[in-house]
């Protein structure tokens, strides 16, 4: 299994995902979701956690605080028996622990034979010993199918030469990096949707494909016009990105279809849209519990923006690219520890080498 994790900022109550929904999918409640994609010797799960930080009660508090939580995986098959065994900890610092909406991003990834799973997922939180559990179901092929499962995503970045391993918050396939997790939702002023589904076939062929964007009673607001896509021997991807700009608020499916008559394979994912008045009631309570020196507090996006190119120079290996997939917020927290990780004196009020790169008067 992949054992590391990511902290994501996810803004809306209720929650929703791709693939088969875990029986506890509240925002308050730990998730779990499983993507299926065929190869030749199994089936191979990509299975992701969302672990929502109000579940978790502090280890010490102040800027220097932490929480800390136990995750434990089991498989197991439709007999009961416990195919595969897995546990780690995780620790989220106070920063993290204090924003509104915050959660931590766990990735799974391992392969099953034919057969009729369940994935079990139970967080335990270090400080207060509370316990939670999730579950979902998952049928593993008994051949190939016409296409994988939808993988929804906030963004698909193609990777660059020296690329060898995703960033925190990052699936590899490929040469393509993405950034997901259980329950994708978007916002006004982050509307874009992207997706990734692999499509099989014996022989090379022109595919052609189309979205939907469907709502829960089933009207198609959005359908995008019919594309082509040339697949090699054995097929290929379908993915990219759709600008949803504009969308009410709610809960939605995202369908693809891709070929032709009875050749058509329809594959769904979930994702909810959120109104600005959470975007501003999570920045207007994430701005009241800033640190009073805080340069970050109130800038707009397009400022830390402007902050964020220099630190090229300074970043280490992929530290950056998970930069441009954050929330509003998600940005402000990453450039926050991004500095205070290089603070050379943290007991002063002054951080120098962030003083020496940007200039106090940026700050405002």
């Amino acid at each position: 299994m992949q054992l590391k994790s990511w902290i994501v900022i996810t803004l809306l109550l209720g929650a929703v995902g791709f693939g088969a929904p875990s029986r506890q999918a509240g925002a308050d409640s730990v998730s779990v979701q499983a993507v299926r994609f065929f190869r030749a010797d199994g089936t191979l799960i990509n299975g992701f956690v969302r672990v929502p930080h109000l579940l978790l009660s502090p280890v010490t508090v102040g800027a220097s605080g932490y929480g800390t939580f136990r995750l434990d995986v089991t498989v197991t098959d439709q007999t009961g028996t416990v195919l595969m065994r897995d546990g780690w900890p995780r620790r989220v610092d106070w920063s993290a622990l204090q924003t509104p909406g915050s959660a931590s991003m766990e990735p799974l990834a391992f392969a099953l034979a034919p057969g009729s799973y369940t994935i079990r997922v139970t967080v335990r939180d270090s400080a207060s010993g509370r316990t939670q559990t999730a579950e979902t179901a998952v049928a593993a092929y008994a051949a190939r199918p016409r296409a994988s499962d939808l993988l929804l995503a906030y963004a698909i970045r193609q990777g660059q030469p020296g690329d060898t391993l995703a960033a925190a918050g990052e699936v590899r396939k490929g040469e393509l990096f993405i950034a997901t997790s259980p329950d994708v939702r978007l916002s006004p002023t982050h509307a874009a949707l992207a997706y990734y589904c692999e499509v099989y076939r014996d022989s090379a062929v022109t595919l052609p494909w189309r979205l939907q964007v469907v709502t829960p009673d089933g009207r198609a607001l959005v359908t995008t016009p019919a594309s082509q896509t040339a697949l090699g021997a054995g097929g290929g991807v379908l993915t990219g990105s759709l600008d949803l700009t504009g969308l009410p608020p709610g809960t939605y499916r995202l369908v693809l279809l891709a070929g032709a008559g009875s050749d058509t394979a329809s594959r769904v994912g979930a994702f909810r849209m959120g109104g600005f008045e959470t975007e501003q009631h999570v920045a207007s309570a994430t701005q009241a519990a800033a640190e009073p020196s805080d340069p970050f507090a109130r800038l707009s996006e397009t400022q830390m923006d402007t902050l964020q190119a220099p630190l090229i120079y300074l970043a280490a290996g992929s530290e950056l690219n998970v930069y441009g997939a954050l929330t509003v917020e998600g940005k402000r927290r990453f450039l926050r520890d991004f500095w205070r990780k290089r603070d050379p004196t943290p007991e002063t009020p002054v951080n120098e080498r962030m003083a020496a790169i940007i200039p106090p008067c940026s700050w405002r």
